[in-house]
């Protein structure tokens, strides 16, 4: 989550658009008996979960899968985790 002190912005997360390996998620204990496919992973920002491709992990570059809409990102969860515990956290 983003926190704006006398017009400085500090952020919980290596970067704004990016993808990093402080963001992945166990996917062991929170995906356990989910289809993941194996080339994606499942990463956690201020915003929420997004599901996105390993690639795109620490490659210093925007991942289009974390900012993208929210109903994108919804989607994109919603493929693998039909019971949806997950999102609603």
């Amino acid at each position: 989550m983003a926190h704006q002190k006398h017009n400085t912005i500090t952020r919980d997360t290596p970067s704004a658009y990016g993808s990093h390996t402080s963001m992945l998620v166990d996917i062991n204990s929170e995906a356990k008996g989910h289809n993941v496919p194996k080339d994606k992973v499942i990463c956690k920002d201020e915003k929420g979960y997004y599901i996105t491709y390993k690639n795109r992990i620490d490659n210093g570059l925007a991942d289009p899968c974390r900012y993208a809409c929210p109903l994108c990102r919804f989607d994109n969860l919603n493929i693998i985790f039909s019971d949806m515990k997950i999102v609603k956290n």
